[in-house]
């Protein structure tokens, strides 16, 4: 997925889930036909996040774990779907979405097996759930996140143990990892 400076979106590659947002040749680049101008885009395993001008966050593709929330939930999202409002940040993982709202929320929605979200959190969060209060930006990997504090703190929560990073040792709780 590339954005353009005018806040366009074009894809190219797989559309098996409908993460394109677009039915045109995926072998192709393409532009998402939209109104809705965006300021970031964020691409999962099979699903992608835009975020508009506005605050609004859109989204496509895969929802097996309700990473696009609970429209269509288990379903595919195949064309350009709001699902969030207030947002100023994004990011998406593999099968999980992220979202920072304008007062420092931090929410997350998508697959949190293993408790690489929160071990507090159900298996599958398919409503926004809020993990933090005070969040400025968000990151996201495969099993893992980090997301920057209004204090500038920076927080690991994911798949991992955050002595050693072994796989599979999730606490499931926000570890600051540095100031």
């Amino acid at each position: 997925a590339v954005l353009t400076d005018n806040g366009d979106v074009y894809t190219i590659g797989s559309n098996l889930a409908g993460q394109l947002g677009r039915t045109s040749d995926e072998t192709v680049l393409a532009k998402i036909e939209t109104s809705v101008k965006f300021k970031k885009i964020a691409v999962g395993l099979d699903h992608l996040l835009l975020l508009a001008e506005n605050g609004d966050v859109y989204g496509c593709g895969n929802n097996a774990y309700g990473q696009l929330g609970t429209k269509n939930y288990t379903g595919m999202v195949t064309t350009i779907t709001k699902i969030a409002t207030g947002a100023v940040d994004i990011a998406a993982g593999r099968r999980h979405t992220l979202c920072v709202t304008s007062d420092g929320g931090l929410y997350a929605l998508g697959d949190n097996r293993w408790s690489k979200i929160s071990s507090s959190a159900p298996e599958v969060i398919k409503e926004p759930y809020k993990l933090a209060s005070d969040a400025s930006s968000v990151y996201a990997g495969q099993h893992n996140s980090l997301y920057i504090s209004t204090s500038g703190v920076l927080y690991y929560f994911g798949w991992r143990d955050t002595s050693t990073f072994t796989a599979g040792n999730s606490n499931g709780k926000m570890n600051k990892i540095a100031n």
